[in-house]
């Protein structure tokens, strides 16, 4: 669940380029990214709060689900610690989405983590943890994550 919240959080920061900016204007990967790094640079070194205890050392890939790369995020010490162009050598997790739109319609909603799980189930947001212990965490997270999401 707390790693679900991570991402979501990244997304949504994300996001914020492309409301403030127009979806339109978006013409090329280096544009995504650029309006990212524009949009996040405030973020860089604050805290995830209590996501933090438990995914604040982490390394994500980002990637259209063409495999086009978006950039990296990293956590670290329990903080949003930097958005970069290319990618982490060895990443705990890779995220796949299929377009802006997606990170416009999670950001939109007010339910963000049954948003979250109707992308995911439609192959709109595929997410790969990288390694047995980080699969292990995430499988956890996630039963989690669906079973609270039954009672909110």
């Amino acid at each position: 669940m707390k790693k679900i919240i991570l991402i979501i959080m990244v997304l949504s920061l994300a996001s914020i380029a492309y409301a403030d900016d127009g979806i339109e204007d978006v013409q090329t990967i280096e544009d995504v990214h650029n309006l990212m790094l524009e949009q996040l640079s405030p973020y860089i070194g604050q805290s995830l709060g209590a996501v933090g205890k438990m995914y604040g050392n982490e390394a994500v890939n980002f990637y259209l689900l063409d495999k086009s790369l978006i950039g990296y995020v990293k956590t670290e010490g329990g903080k949003f610690a930097k958005f970069g162009k290319g990618k982490v050598k060895t990443p705990t997790m890779e995220v796949y989405i299929e377009s802006i739109d997606v990170i416009s319609e999670l950001n939109s909603s007010p339910k963000k983590i049954d948003t979250f799980y109707k992308l995911k189930k439609a192959g709109k947001i595929k997410l790969q943890p990288i390694g047995f212990g980080k699969k292990t965490k995430y499988g956890f997270a996630n039963t989690i994550g669906h079973i609270a999401n039954m009672f909110v």
